[in-house]
């Protein structure tokens, strides 16, 4: 009997340990995800920006050519 008991209760442990490690599996990658997303974010913004720099300088170089021709 007493053996029966130790037996349940290792099982158990052994089914804790085994969520245990599954929950922090599912933590890491979610946190993989978001630093992808947020390295996505990243890129998208600095490269619009850009874009947006590059378009503003054309278009403010074309108005001072306009403006002393």
């Amino acid at each position: 009997m007493p053996f029966l008991l130790l037996a349940i209760i290792i099982i158990i442990i052994i089914i804790i340990i085994i969520i245990i490690i599954i929950i922090i599996i599912i933590i890491i990658i979610i946190i993989i995800i978001i630093i992808i997303i947020i390295i996505i974010i990243i890129i998208i913004t600095t490269t619009t920006n850009a874009a947006t720099t590059t378009i503003t300088t054309t278009s403010t170089s074309v108005s001072y050519e306009q403006i002393f021709s």
